[in-house]
């Protein structure tokens, strides 16, 4: 089975985006965040709403284990 983008709330702090995107990209959450920051600071706006999309176009993981 092909490796999916899913959003993983139980790694996530708010919705899980950048858990799901690190774990699909293959590196550290932390890394996802730190970058976001530093663009959240450049364009607040542009930042938030493509966080907004991100959540609600990626799927929620059902299950940690599946």
């Amino acid at each position: 089975m092909a490796n999916k983008i899913q959003r993983d709330p139980s790694r996530g702090w708010l919705a899980g985006t950048f858990a799901g995107l690190c774990s699909y990209l293959g590196f550290s959450p932390f890394w996802c965040r730190a970058i976001f920051l530093v663009y959240l600071m450049l364009e607040p706006v542009t930042a938030t709403l493509a966080y907004l999309v991100a959540t609600l176009l990626m799927p929620k993981r059902r299950c940690r284990y599946c």
